[in-house]
């Protein structure tokens, strides 16, 4: 079976594995969009170039008509190159953030795989909404387990995908979701030197630069988003 996305992989962190509902204090929708984003600069569809005043501006590589393993990754691909500018990282991510049923589509993609089962449930007895319990729990615990040894291993290089999904989850809540507190804790100091790119072999260090860039969008945007939702 052919290996997760980043999307995918965001999706199975966020999710509580029994009720298939979206962990508490996690920023879902920035952490999907900035995994869409991260799996088109990994794969070399888009990649990044200098804007103004220091910033980064999104462009489409190539015309390559060749499909996605998601159909949300080749809607995003073309929203970038169907754009009537440059635009930079950040409207990207909360374009791709704001994709129609993105986190629906995603755990289809999931539900195809057998790894989650799709059901519904009632909110306050009233609202039907999805929800995706967890139906195999191996490649979840091989995400975990991927994380984990990065975090724990001083002198191993982290290969940029796994960089990037720690810089992510780190980002919008997922690590506290998934690990706990005391332990990451203690491992600060090696978490840090794989958000700053200190700890990736020099052929990943370019991809990892290219997608911190959307990692520091879905990291600000939640503290935008927060009084928003507060004030409601």
């Amino acid at each position: 079976m052919a290996s997760l996305t980043l999307p995918e992989e965001v999706l199975l962190l966020a999710l509580c594995d029994d009720k298939g509902t979206t962990h508490s204090g996690v920023y879902q929708g920035v952490a999907l969009g900035a995994a869409v984003l991260s799996e088109l600069l990994l794969q070399g569809r888009v990649r990044t170039v200098k804007g103004p005043k220091d910033s980064l501006l999104v462009e489409a590589t190539d015309e390559s008509a060749a499909p996605l393993s998601l159909d949300v990754f080749d809607e995003a691909l073309q929203l970038v190159r169907n754009s009537s500018k440059t635009r930079a990282v950040g409207h990207w991510v909360s374009k791709f953030s704001s994709l129609k049923e993105l986190r629906h589509r995603i755990a289809l993609s999931l539900v195809r795989r057998g790894t989650l089962r799709m059901d519904e449930d009632k909110v306050l007895f009233l609202f039907t909404r999805k929800v995706y319990p967890e139906l195999d729990p191996r490649p979840e615990r091989e995400i975990l387990e991927r994380l984990g040894r990065a975090l724990h291993s001083d002198s191993e290089p982290v290969e940029a995908r796994t960089a990037i999904l720690l810089s992510l989850s780190h980002a919008t809540g997922l690590l506290k979701a998934n690990f706990d507190a005391t332990e990451l804790k203690g491992r600060k100091q090696r978490l840090d030197e794989i958000l700053n790119g200190n700890a990736v072999g020099d052929s990943a260090r370019k991809a990892v630069e290219e997608a911190q860039m959307a990692v520091f969008v879905a990291c600000i945007m939640p503290a935008v988003i927060t009084p928003v939702i507060i004030s409601h």
